[in-house]
């Protein structure tokens, strides 16, 4: 339970305001909590707009609160604040692609879908370059690739050269089948 010392103690510590990562993490719970309860009253695209970048600036504090090997620390928080923006952008993206996709009309998810390609594909460029960026920085040399650490790193890697190839094939041909009026 919640009550038992020991778990009080290093929950309490994680969770704690005096803590970067807890202060972090509160202040990111308060601003889920702002977007979902404004989210219901928004009806606008700006509105969405705004409360997407609000949901972005939630994740400055967990990048802050990240630690880095060596004095590159500003390198790699900057590394993983452009990591984390990326990927919310670009997995969110899909998700709402997803989940708004049968209230559209055939025209309406083509515009949608064109509109996010471009979001997408500029996603996984950041996500690449910060990715590179933030590896380089924990392991140092190509030597090092050899490590658990190292082998992680090629392993993401490739899943990331997989599905941004998986992405371009589809994006060619889906494109061209929503343009064609073939949402199917």
């Amino acid at each position: 339970p919640l009550t038992n010392p020991l778990l009080g103690g290093q929950l309490g510590g994680v969770c704690s305001s005096d803590s970067g990562v807890g202060a972090g993490q509160l202040f990111a719970i308060a601003v889920a909590v702002v977007i979902s309860l404004a989210a219901a009253g928004a009806r606008t695209l700006r509105a969405a707009g705004l409360l997407s970048c609000l949901g972005l600036l939630a994740l400055i504090p967990s990048a802050l609160a990240g630690h880095s090997q060596g004095g590159n620390h500003e390198t790699a928080v900057t590394g993983l604040g452009l990591h984390l923006a990326a990927v919310v952008l670009w997995v969110g993206g899909l998700l709402a692609l997803v989940l708004v996709w049968r209230t559209l009309t055939a025209s309406e998810g083509a515009l949608a879908a064109r509109r996010f390609s471009p979001v997408a594909l500029w996603s996984v460029v950041f996500l690449t370059i910060s990715g590179v960026i933030s590896a380089w920085i924990r392991v140092g040399a190509f030597g090092a690739l050899a490590s658990r650490y190292g082998v992680l790193v090629l392993a993401k890697t490739a899943v990331l050269v997989l599905l941004g190839a998986a992405g371009w094939w589809h994006r060619r041909r889906t494109l061209a089948q929503l343009d064609a009026g073939r949402p199917g």
